[in-house]
């Protein structure tokens, strides 16, 4: 028998990304998001799908086949495919350094529109969510705040 709430569960379509958990080499793995997001995900959907106030989060680890339970607060980044649009809309552009707990960092640069007379770095690390927008090459990286150690901005 089903109840009342089978009815109501959204479609998910499994995304490849690529992620890190505390401490652990990074992995390819699928998450799944919302079948209308799922076609051409954003890194604001991702984003939004880890800035959930559920604690866990399921996903097929593609390396091991299998599927797994993933701590959110766990997931030091999360890389996928830059979309040809997606650093087009920034007024403000920061090559930087990003060092991370346990050792190791990511380059790239942030892109973000700050607020008038904020755009500075560290207000607009301050600013973020629990993720940080990172642009690398042809990747985004979601960087984890609470993994940041510091960044550096080159060329200062």
């Amino acid at each position: 028998m089903t109840g009342p709430s089978s009815d109501l569960r959204v479609p998910k379509l499994p995304v490849a990304v690529e992620l890190a958990l505390d401490g652990r080499a990074p992995r390819p793995v699928e998450i799944y998001l919302a079948e209308q997001r799922a076609h051409d995900p954003r890194p604001d959907d991702v984003a939004d799908l880890f800035d959930e106030p559920t604690p866990f989060l399921p996903a097929r680890d593609v390396g091991e086949g299998e599927v797994v339970v993933l701590r959110k607060e766990a997931v030091a980044w999360i890389a996928l495919p830059v979309r040809r649009d997606d650093d087009e809309l920034y007024e403000a552009r920061r090559d930087v350094r990003v060092e991370l707990r346990g050792g190791g960092g990511l380059d790239g640069e942030l892109l973000y529109s700050p607020p008038e007379g904020r755009s500075r770095v560290v207000d607009h690390l301050n600013g973020a969510g629990r993720f940080v927008r990172l642009f690398s090459g042809d990747r985004v990286y979601l960087v984890n705040t609470a993994y940041i150690v510091r960044v550096i901005e080159k060329g200062s």
